[in-house]
């Protein structure tokens, strides 16, 4: 127990649901999503590098799915992959076999661009992890991999007790490694 009566384990929980509640909110702000796409001289909105960036993670998207994750309008990926189009960046197309769906997917201009993103996210967590020992940096990775395995566990447990669909609403993120590209 600490001096508050509280379990030394809730605190922990409490400090980290705080700390993850904020990180979430800092990388995901307009102005830290611009200030990346300033970085790398993309002249595009920051929807338009949001819709990118989800591109790269997820692959081929329907707009409907697009807007869901983002958690905003259908319209507003309507005119966000009209501006990306117009730019050469995104391009539509309909799966094998079903004419009535479309899926945006990033052209080979795209793709570059998107890599150049994670370039600099990439940068930026060398950069803050620059005075880590090697060591301690690979635990906090093995430890964020391991957490984030479990929160997408749980997750899932909460769908269920809900009554949703087990997850095929939320695309999986393709693996990213030290050697892979946005393709």
């Amino acid at each position: 127990m600490d001096e508050d009566g509280a379990p030394q384990e809730l605190r922990h929980a409490v400090e980290l649901t705080a700390l993850l509640s904020w990180l979430a909110e800092l990388w995901s702000s307009p102005t830290y999503q611009a200030s990346i796409l300033a970085a790398i001289g993309a002249d595009v909105g920051v929807t338009e590098g949001r819709v990118l960036w989800h591109l790269g993670q997820y692959g081929p998207l329907r707009p409907t799915m697009l807007a869901e994750r983002l958690e905003i309008g259908v319209p507003s990926i309507s005119k966000a992959a009209a501006k990306l189009r117009r730019r050469g960046l995104v391009a539509d197309r309909s799966p094998a076999g079903d004419q009535r769906v479309r899926l945006l997917y990033l052209t080979p201009s795209g793709r570059v661009t998107v890599a150049r993103m994670y370039q600099v996210g990439d940068a930026a967590v060398r950069g803050i992890l620059a005075g880590w020992e090697p060591a301690e940096a690979e635990r906090f990775t093995v430890a964020m991999r391991t957490f984030v395995g479990a929160v997408s566990d749980y997750a899932a447990r909460l769908r269920s007790r809900a009554g949703l669909a087990p997850g095929d609403d939320r695309p999986t993120p393709r693996p990213r490694t030290a050697d892979s590209d946005a393709t």
